[in-house]
């Protein structure tokens, strides 16, 4: 996703939210029905000249708010975002022309990938998630009632796609054994799959409470996993 914008209109006088993609579609939010909608149809009311319009009048009334509060936030910008050196490839940042037009010339695709992505992992200490990944490999092996083959790092850390001061680490733990009983691909699906997963979980999560971690908790139905431990 890279935009949003909010346009009321004119027919039924509903404000709708149009969205669009890197891939360089555009679509309609229809919230009630809890689903995006890129047919060209939803957007007939909705033109393209009207959403500019609409973000230019936003972008007018909201310009002065945000000058009065630059001067403050720049401060805070600068402790985040540290000055960057003149030898660092990163630093030369250029102004790129966002087409979404399907077919349109996608080279901010590729500059956001190869210039700005990898600038958020610039300054970040590997100390913390790494001492949290060891704790958590050291006690899962240490569980009495799991044998664990192997761990693997996932998530915005684990890809180096992370943002600064905004991220988790993402840990999968590959569990061949559950309270002496060896488990096969079979075992994890079909609801007794469904039963194996919630009782491991709440066992698991148990015993990291036992050894100190007050504040784990059970995630039984996330937004991004299933059945997880935080």
């Amino acid at each position: 996703l890279t935009s949003l914008a909010w346009a009321r209109d004119s027919v039924s006088n509903t404000w709708r939210t149009l969205a669009a993609f890197l891939d360089g579609n555009s679509a309609e939010v229809l919230w009630r029905q809890a689903c995006v909608a890129y047919s060209p149809d939803s957007l007939v009311c909705t033109t393209s000249t009207q959403v500019d319009s609409f973000v230019a009048q936003a972008q007018a009334l909201k310009a002065q708010a945000r000058l009065s509060k630059a001067s403050a936030a720049a401060q805070s910008l600068r402790q985040v975002f540290p000055p960057i050196s003149a030898g660092d490839p990163h630093r030369t940042l250029k102004m790129m022309h966002l087409d979404l037009t399907p077919g349109g010339d996608k080279s901010y695709v590729r500059h956001f990938n190869g210039e700005l992505r990898p600038l958020t992992a610039q300054g970040v200490s590997n100390a913390e998630p790494q001492a949290a990944n060891h704790l958590i490999h050291k006690l899962l092996v240490q569980c009495p009632v799991l044998k664990v083959d192997r761990f693997h790092k996932g998530g915005s850390f684990g890809r180096r796609t992370l943002v600064r001061g905004a991220f988790d680490v993402d840990l999968s733990v590959f569990v061949i054994k559950f309270q002496e009983r060896a488990l096969k691909v079979a075992d994890w699906s079909g609801e007794a799959g469904e039963r194996l997963q919630r009782e491991m979980q709440r066992v698991v999560a148990a015993y990291l409470r036992g050894q100190g971690l007050h504040d784990v908790v059970e995630v039984e139905h996330g937004t991004h996993y299933k059945h997880c431990v935080n």
